[in-house]
């Protein structure tokens, strides 16, 4: 799991610098967003990294650490950075 969240950091890492190198990283609304819910399968421990942020339950089940989706903006001079949003999507 560590090792994943590395290379995706290094991803992401990668289109933000081509977004600053083509000069449109600042008109840019870039979305990250995860899957719903931490799974169970194969050894994985939710608790280990706190996978469901301390909410209820997991991937494939109703409670909200199965169907909420972390979700990220960025959008210089529409989302202030550090701001939060209770929107439901």
């Amino acid at each position: 799991h560590a090792a994943v969240i590395t290379y995706l950091d290094s991803k992401v890492g990668d289109v933000m610098k081509n977004l600053r190198q083509l000069g449109v990283d600042n008109e840019t609304l870039v979305f990250f967003a995860s899957d719903n819910g931490a799974h169970l399968e194969g050894g994985h421990s939710p608790a280990f990294f706190n996978s469901t942020g301390g909410l209820t339950g997991h991937k494939r089940s109703l409670y909200d650490g199965g169907t909420r989706s972390p979700t990220m903006a960025r959008w210089p001079g529409h989302i202030p950075a550090g701001s939060t949003s209770d929107f439901a999507w």
